[in-house]
């Protein structure tokens, strides 16, 4: 191999082998290759592996060792804790070497959770240079069902055995290299010019070149001042000149724009190619950045309108508690402890809910669905614990009117499942006020039995037709809390339809964090969700059983209603198909939880 691409310029380092082992053999190459070619340094990974029975499902990885046959300190799929530990080491005497991650961030399906925190250690930490994530592509034969609809197909698809199944659909793009939603987080954390920090009361904003090689005078820069994601001004930023590696700062006259309280205002900025080269055309999007902006001292608050003329009226039933006014009309069932009946002027807009909801569709990181063996990774616990088989029992259902004429409607549900008869208890209230909103009140008890729970929240289901979808939060595309990076606060519109991700193995997808509210419509009649501390939604044609169900994408029905997923929190994304689990600041452990928010037809 030396000797056939010994010529090839984009050849920068040699590589001993995948996987293979360690042995004399790789010693006695490194030698012939330092003597025929000393200008080019040597890699292989498997030279850290310090014990016999080291390998890549459990690499003991030793990573001041193997200097002899690799000049780069190279694991596989370290750990964040194990990076920082290799850095800020200064026992050991070689500190010479680079470490360069030959694998890390295993991009198979919905993943490349905690990708941020990498690049912070890649920019941050002495010696610590980068790496190559795992990898570019699915791998996916394109092929049809007898009634026409198209998919991908894997392994086992061809009546091939053995096979890993989806195990090589692990890349950032499908195979027709249309981008995974993923791969924009890697846009963002690599692009060339970061903002290095705005100061709003000077109006400096630093901007870094993070190029070692040129300057930033092939990028120009644009500026957009939004207020509850709406733009009010913008413009364009002087010619940007910083040099490699070096800062730049830039004076900034911001316009004065007039806000109310609790308004949120961000300062955006975008960079694009300000000529073509020869990998890009001119006007391509390089990167993006956000500020946030402190908002003005608040005034006095403006009293908001009653919509509704008519006081409210509780009604106990045998089986339910109905609240009805002029324009609103509500029936909880006291039996199933859900609201079962939600009408605004007359339209309907809620076939049930909301309903405690800890299940996902797995991602490929949660584990290999298809595959034996996964006991130990979180699919394989959740199973045991029967987490995707939770059955709610009501325990309490009460309903009282205060003298404002507020209808306060109270149950609690109680989880149980294999491995727990109280897994979960859920309390949870409706506030219905005479404003036409619904405060709803959350306490979450999570029993011990039940660690790292997929996620935590309710689910509601909206009649068909509540297709239009707005909301103020992260976006446009999905995000996660361990997968957030790249997507700025803002003002968003789209579709249900819209929000569903075609992963090759159908799996959680379209999340949305940091949300402060969100409307469903039809066009006529529609329900707003307002945030009282965090919110995190999604909104599809699909329950979380149905994605866990389907093996292609051919195996999805859309459903005609709407599935609204509001969640105090989803579990991370993290990278554990072939690489470290979602870290534990991103699960949902045992413990008492409150989250509150509001619901509001219009």
């Amino acid at each position: 191999m030396v000797e056939r691409d010994k010529n090839h310029p984009s050849v920068l380092f040699w590589s001993l082998g995948n996987e293979s082992g360690y042995g004399a053999n790789h010693d006695a190459m490194a030698g012939w290759i330092r003597a025929y070619d000393p200008g080019r340094p040597l890699h292989y990974e498997a030279a850290l592996w310090n014990t016999p029975t080291g390998n890549i499902t459990n690499p003991r990885y030793d990573m001041n060792s193997g200097a002899h046959v690799t000049d780069i300190v190279c694991p596989m799929y370290p750990t964040i804790e194990r990076i920082i530990a290799w850095a800020l080491d200064e026992s050991h005497p070689d500190r010479t070497r680079p470490l360069i991650l030959c694998e890390y961030s295993h991009a198979m399906g919905n993943s490349n959770g905690s990708l941020g925190e990498y690049f912070d250690l890649f920019e941050t930490l002495p010696g610590v240079q980068g790496g190559f994530i795992w990898e570019w592509i699915d791998h996916g034969i394109q092929q049809q069902t007898a009634d026409g609809r198209k998919y991908w197909a894997y392994g086992g698809d061809f009546g091939d055995t053995p096979n890993d199944l989806n195990f090589v659909c692990d890349g950032f793009v499908w195979p027709d290299r249309t981008p995974h939603p993923g791969i924009f987080e890697y846009k963002h954390l690599a692009q060339p010019v970061k903002l290095s920090g705005f100061n709003q009361k000077t109006g400096v904003l630093t901007l870094k070149n993070k190029q070692f090689f040129n300057t930033l005078d092939w990028i120009r820069g644009g500026w957009e001042l939004t207020v509850n994601g709406i733009s009010r001004a913008k413009g364009a930023l002087p010619p940007l000149t910083a040099a490699p590696g070096k800062e730049q700062k830039i004076m900034l006259k911001l316009p004065a724009v007039p806000m109310e309280p609790g308004d949120e205002a961000f300062l955006n900025f975008r960079y694009f190619a300000a000529k073509a080269t020869n990998w890009c055309k001119a006007g391509h999007e390089i990167g993006w950045d956000q500020a946030t902006l402190k908002a003005a001292a608040p005034q006095k608050k403006k009293v908001a309108h009653l919509p509704l003329t008519a006081p409210l009226i509780l009604e106990k039933k045998k089986d339910s508690f109905e609240v009805k006014s002029d324009l609103l009309d509500l029936r909880a069932s006291t039996k199933t402890g859900c609201i079962e009946t939600l009408r605004w002027k007359g339209r309907d807009l809620l076939v049930s809910g909301p309903q405690l909801q800890i299940w996902r569709g797995p991602v490929d990181n949660d584990g290999i669905k298809g595959w034996t063996g996964q006991g130990s990774k979180p699919l394989g616990k959740w199973l045991a614990a029967g987490l995707d088989k939770l059955v709610l029992k009501q325990t309490a259902a009460r309903s009282s009117q205060n003298e404002e004429g507020n209808v306060t409607l109270s149950f609690e549900h109680v989880g149980s499942c294999a491995t727990s008869a109280k897994g979960i208890v859920h309390r949870h209230s409706y506030e219905i006020r005479d404003t036409g909103e619904i405060l709803a009140e959350n306490e979450f008890v999570v029993a011990g039995e039940l660690a790292d729970l997929p996620r935590l929240g309710v689910m509601l289901t909206l009649l068909p037709g509540f297709e239009n979808l707005r909301w103020f939060g992260r976006g446009p595309l999905e995000n996660y809390c361990d997968r957030k990076r790249s997507s700025m606060a803002g003002l968003f519109e789209s579709t249900v339809t819209a929000q569903y991700i075609p992963y090759i193995l159908p799996q959680e997808h379209g999340n949305h964090t940091d949300t402060r509210w969100l409307t469903l419509d039809d066009g006529k009649t529609g329900l707003k969700i307002k945030a009282i501390g965090p919110l995190e939604f999604s909104a599809s044609h699909f329950t979380a059983h149905d994605l866990h169900a389907a093996f292609h994408t051919y195996d999805l029905t859309p459903r005609s209603e709407v599935v609204l997923n509001l969640d105090f929190r989803q579990r991370g994304l993290g990278t554990g198909s072939c690489g470290p689990d979602t870290r534990d600041p991103y699960k949902i452990q045992p413990g008492t939880y409150r989250w509150n928010y509001i619901l509001q037809p219009f």
